[in-house]
């Protein structure tokens, strides 16, 4: 329940985040309608922390909005923002460096390769040759 209405409020934060940006777009920079609500729907679904402070920026200069209200409704887009950013940078270095430890200095190859721990190496340590008397050529 609570992952529902984080939804909710992301796509309604969103929405006015996308109303902002166009309404920065159209009045400042002069842009057409269509071109305003396509950059605005791209920057804020790609690039959700440059979406954030241009549509705040959008209904604080455009429409007059006081500081403390922009903050109010910008401010948990931003916050979500950044736990996102945090939380993929975090394990993009766990990974990192889970792999580099897996890895063997220089060679490429994991570090248990070739001591039969892998399957290729059970099997050909398992495999029993048959006795040269019982071999037909």
């Amino acid at each position: 329940m609570p992952a529902l209405l984080l939804l909710i409020l992301r796509i309604v934060v969103m929405a006015i985040q996308i109303a902002g940006m166009m309404a920065f777009f159209n009045t400042v920079l002069g842009w057409g309608q269509f071109a305003t609500f396509l950059s605005s729907l791209l920057v804020a679904l790609f690039m959700p922390l440059l979406g954030t402070f241009l549509g705040a920026y959008g209904a604080w200069q455009v429409w007059d909005w006081s500081w403390w209200l922009v903050l109010l409704v910008f401010l948990p887009s931003l916050a979500l923002s950044l736990m996102t950013l945090v939380g993929v940078g975090a394990a993009g270095l766990l990974s990192a460096l889970f792999l580099r430890k897996r890895l063997q200095a220089g060679s490429g190859r994991p570090a248990d390769a070739g001591q039969g721990s892998t399957i290729e190496g059970e099997v050909l340590s398992s495999r029993v040759d048959s006795d040269p008397s019982e071999r037909r050529d």
